[in-house]
């Protein structure tokens, strides 16, 4: 990436967080308990080309506890990463060969990683239920007669 273009980046990233920062007060109007009644599917940001819900940030908030003092954080988070992705995607940056090729390499990764999970997950479970089963067709079935 050329020089001038990550300099437009920064300056565009420092444009929109500042003005992100004029409309935060009114995201801070609301109260909390008033978002805690809304569906997940309730829109809290629209900008150009995007929005996102309070599903997404309640998801955001609570993956990551230790890195938002507030869900306005968060929130803001999201925002600023829609923002960037999509100036990115303007330049032309996921059209990029070594873009799209991180991007394949790092998608099999994950679905490797999730591949092996599910089967450590199906092993446990057919693990705990022959367990189960065995621990249970060994138990001393005491009848009613055997009570009285």
């Amino acid at each position: 990436m050329s020089k001038n273009k990550k300099n437009s980046l920064l300056i565009t990233f420092a444009i929109i967080s500042f003005l992100f920062f004029l409309i935060s007060p009114q995201i801070l109007s609301s109260s909390q308990s008033q978002a805690e009644n809304l569906p997940p599917m309730t829109i809290v940001a629209s900008f150009e080309g995007g929005e996102i819900s309070l599903g997404e940030v309640e998801r955001e908030w609570n993956n990551f506890p230790d890195k938002y003092k507030t869900k306005l954080e968060a929130l803001n988070h999201l925002i600023n990463v829609e923002l960037i992705v999509k100036k990115a995607q303007e330049w032309g940056l996921d059209e990029d060969e070594e873009v799209q090729n991180r991007i394949k390499t790092t998608t099999e990764q994950i679905q490797r990683e999730a591949d092996e999970k599910s089967k450590n997950s199906t092993e446990q479970i057919l693990i705990q239920n022959l367990i189960k089963q065995e621990v249970d067709d060994r138990l001393i079935k005491i009848t009613e007669a055997e009570i009285a």
